[in-house]
């Protein structure tokens, strides 16, 4: 078994659905060596191209739950943000932290309640 033989079926191995992939026409003088050896490179840059993807995505997964940890920090700076900027205009803020009801925040007994 050649090189290139064993090659192929490793590769193979690793991805079997590349054992469905055909590429064009295998004619000419040399057809099969010129064919297999087409077949051999497609396979080696497609199997480069997944594993280039896999670390892509594996780098968005890895973002996302960064993102997904730091989402109640954002959160609460945007908040702190609006009601600056609502105090800014001379808007009177008040904060009530509480469960959102009918449009209606209940407060805990220090605060007021406050309707939206």
């Amino acid at each position: 078994m050649s090189n290139a033989t064993r090659t192929k079926a490793a590769i193979l191995k690793d991805y079997p659905s590349l054992a469905s992939y055909s590429i064009g026409a295998q004619g000419g003088t040399n057809g099969f060596g010129m064919g297999f050896g087409a077949d051999l490179s497609d396979i080696k840059r497609l199997t480069t191209r997944v594993s280039m993807l896999e670390t892509h995505l594996s780098m968005v997964q890895s973002n996302a739950a960064v993102l997904a940890e730091l989402d109640p920090q954002i959160r609460e700076a945007e908040l702190q943000w609006m009601m600056d900027s609502m105090q800014n205009l001379g808007v009177e803020v008040t904060t009530c932290t509480g469960r959102l009801i009918d449009k209606t925040r209940i407060c805990s007994p220090s605060s007021s309640v406050t309707n939206i």
